[in-house]
């Protein structure tokens, strides 16, 4: 279906433009989103002290290989951003990227450590703080 999928999407480079508009306007609008957020923490006077995570769930071909969709073992479909922002983090570290590999059952251990609390042995999760705290 990717295959097929691209002629559908990604063949001419009208429809890629077309795309890839499409794209960038949804990232945009995700943008909007995360800045009212961030808005009404600071009107509530929540901002110095909120952890905020975002992740998407799949990542997505934009006709790479000659394909489209989000269903395959290849780099684009399976890597998906992962945003954590503590404001609390010290100024030289913010803003840094890393290439590890972490997986969604990280965050869960991520978040308890953050409010301290003890992550259960049996819990496979692995907390991110210690990357956070990394100057870069």
């Amino acid at each position: 279906m990717n295959r097929i999928r691209y002629f559908w999407r990604w063949d001419t480079d009208a429809k890629y433009q077309t795309n890839m508009q499409a794209y960038f306007r949804m990232i945009s609008g995700y943008d909007w989103v995360i800045k009212q957020v961030l808005e009404v923490l600071q009107e509530q006077g929540l901002d110095n002290n909120t952890i905020v995570v975002f992740a998407a769930d799949n990542g997505y071909y934009m006709g790479e290989r000659g394909f489209a969709g989000k269903w395959s073992h290849y780099e684009e479909s399976l890597r998906v951003p992962l945003i954590i922002y503590d404001p609390r983090t010290p100024s030289g570290s913010t803003n840094a990227t890393d290439d590890r590999i972490v997986l969604n059952i990280d965050i869960p251990s991520t978040l308890l450590s953050y409010a301290r609390v003890i992550i259960p042995e049996i819990y496979q999760g692995q907390s991110l703080a210690p990357l956070m705290r990394m100057k870069r």
